[in-house]
């Protein structure tokens, strides 16, 4: 059918990661609803001073540690750690459990989401131990603990010798820095477009992680935006998280039938670029990972920008609510995604 009758996406706007257009007026959701949605201001991160040395200090560290010891043991003491995290850390689980509630469409306080809200707590430390294991790992090791599942690799070799760049389109699923690191195993020069949504000691603790297979990290502000345009535009891959509007400004859609906002970035670079977007998902299997390529889409670059920018949203939200869809006890968002009819969403600090 017309995706423009898609009931997913009600609107779209020019605004999309950190810029804006004066020309067009943005049909997100109210000023209202959109004020109980925290927002994450662009922070460049000062690097090279004593936090950042500690951090990556810390993190060699315990890279080390997790190397010596066995795996089963370092991934008990992770699931212990994540039990833990989930009992202590009260405003996180509320805003994991109203996350849940909506994939699973049931009350927050129901046994089903609050046992799925703890598994997402022990995903996520086992996320952190993949991270410490990940730079004493060859890129062998790297592309053998990763299995396609779903489509193949070739959906992404094809599209990057198109020469227009690739934009994978991805969500806090699963051990999703493993999907960036087997794309740099394979040759392909790959940035993620990242945000400092914690404090600095643990951005800069993760920071050092995600760069062992030199996976460029770009910091989302003004100019950072635009050092990724120019990334995709010289053929290579930039990694985008599209989960969350963690600054606010994206466009209204229709999420696991609840109106909130997603940012607009991937479709905006897309458009901007002629750049083949890719939605990619992995899943955790035991100590491996299973990985998703699905079918890749190009934005359409017409004179009608926000009916563009709709029809992409579209595809967006239909990939991302697949993918959570499939495993949502392995979906680490730990910021409320959808508004709350009164008062500021819970956000930890």
């Amino acid at each position: 059918g017309d995706l423009r009758r898609h009931p997913h996406v009600r609107s779209a706007s020019k605004i999309g990661i950190g810029m804006t257009d004066s020309d067009e007026t943005s049909t997100s959701l109210s000023r209202k609803e959109r004020s109980s949605l925290p927002r994450i201001e662009f922070r460049k991160s000062q690097r090279r001073d004593a936090v950042f040395y500690l951090a990556a200090f810390a993190a060699a560290a315990l890279s080390w540690l997790v190397r010596l010891l066995p795996d089963l043991l370092v991934d008990w003491v992770a699931l212990r750690i994540g039990d833990l995290s989930f009992l202590v850390s009260k405003s996180w689980r509320a805003n994991v459990e109203s996350n849940l509630s909506h994939v699973l469409d049931e009350p927050p306080d129901s046994a089903r989401v609050h046992r799925t809200a703890r598994s997402v707590f022990q995903s996520n430390a086992l996320n952190v131990a993949t991270m410490l294991r990940s730079p004493h790992q060859s890129p062998r090791q790297l592309l053998d603990s990763v299995r396609v599942t779903h489509g193949d690799w070739s959906i992404l070799d094809e599209a990057l010798s198109a020469g227009k760049g690739v934009i994978v389109l991805t969500a806090h699923l699963g051990s999703f820095d493993s999907m960036g690191s087997s794309i740099r195993a394979r040759g392909y020069p790959i940035a993620a477009l990242t945000a400092r949504t914690t404090n600095r000691f643990t951005f800069e603790f993760i920071s050092f992680l995600r760069q062992a297979h030199d996976v460029k990290l770009i910091e989302a502000s003004s100019s950072g935006v635009r050092e990724a345009i120019e990334w995709v535009r010289a053929g290579n891959v930039l990694c985008l998280l599209s989960d969350r509007d963690f600054f606010v400004n994206g466009v209204q859609v229709e999420f696991f039938g609840e109106e909130t906002t997603l940012p607009v970035g991937a479709v905006r670079i897309a458009r901007e670029t002629g750049a083949i977007v890719i939605p990619m998902f992995t899943v955790r299997l035991g100590s491996d990972h299973a990985l998703m390529i699905e079918q890749p889409f190009v934005v359409e670059r017409t004179s009608d920008r926000a009916d563009d920018v709709t029809i992409g949203m579209q595809r967006v939200v239909a990939a991302l609510e697949g993918a959570i869809e499939i495993a949502p006890e392995q979906w680490a968002m730990f910021q409320r995604v959808w508004p709350v009819e009164s008062g500021l969403a819970i956000e930890p600090r």
